[in-house]
């Protein structure tokens, strides 16, 4: 069967050619696609649609081309052809209308890094857990404790069974980046962490005392609790 090649998404640049596939409403289920036009409106978009959901949305593409129920799942494509991304949601200003400018692509680099895990092992490993519970910093906490940062993630609790004590975690601890991206708030945490798996191993850097410090979270399996 004939196949599309994948561009490397950190390459996209803002303005250039967005190119969606799909199909809409199900118009065409025979037929080949309908293809819609647009450009990137913005890369690095973070999200979590639904608070009462642990899904979250990082790094992704944000177009004009026009995406409706049944463009999810279809490829975001630059004027080469290659895959930017892989068509997800939209925003609708809360009429749920069809689309409104504001549709938004898992970016390629992500899509490629699932399809490894797929061909690897069958499935996409994210039953890990740190062991730990973290809020964002805020104006509040950054003046009750007075703290140097207003951008990271404090430490609230320590599961003692989980490997973020065996890294040394403390409550009071402030994560303030994890691997290699400065972590602005806990959806971004969040986030960051979906791109690791179980057997993974997670650099962080941490702000104890007003000092910095390193260290690494062997993750594994997600652990109950103790008492």
């Amino acid at each position: 069967f004939p196949y599309v090649s994948f561009s490397e998404s950190d390459d996209v640049e803002v303005g250039e050619w967005a190119i969606a596939l799909g199909n809409p409403f199900g118009l065409f289920e025979l037929g080949d696609p309908t293809v819609t036009v647009g450009v990137v409106s913005a890369k690095n978009r973070d999200f979590r649609p639904d608070p009462s959901n642990p899904r979250v949305y990082i790094d992704m593409i944000q177009t004009d081309a026009a995406i409706n129920r049944g463009n999810s799942g279809g490829p975001l494509l630059n004027s080469l052809g290659e895959v930017i991304g892989i068509n997800t949601f939209i925003f609708t200003g809360g009429t749920g209308s069809g689309s409104v400018g504001l549709g938004f692509a898992i970016p390629s680099s992500r899509v490629q890094l699932i399809l490894e895990q797929l061909a690897n092992t069958g499935r996409v490993e994210y039953d890990f857990d740190l062991g730990m519970r973290t809020r964002s910093m805020t104006e509040a906490l950054v003046v009750r404790y007075n703290l140097p940062y207003i951008q990271g993630l404090l430490v609230t609790e320590i599961n003692r069974s989980g490997p973020a004590f065996d890294a040394g975690l403390m409550p009071g601890d402030i994560i303030l980046q994890i691997g290699e991206n400065r972590v602005v708030n806990n959806l971004h945490g969040s986030a960051l962490l979906r791109q690791f798996s179980a057997g993974d191993s997670v650099d962080m850097m941490l702000l104890r005392g007003g000092e910095r410090y390193e260290t690494t979270v062997a993750l594994r399996p997600r652990v109950e609790p103790t008492p």
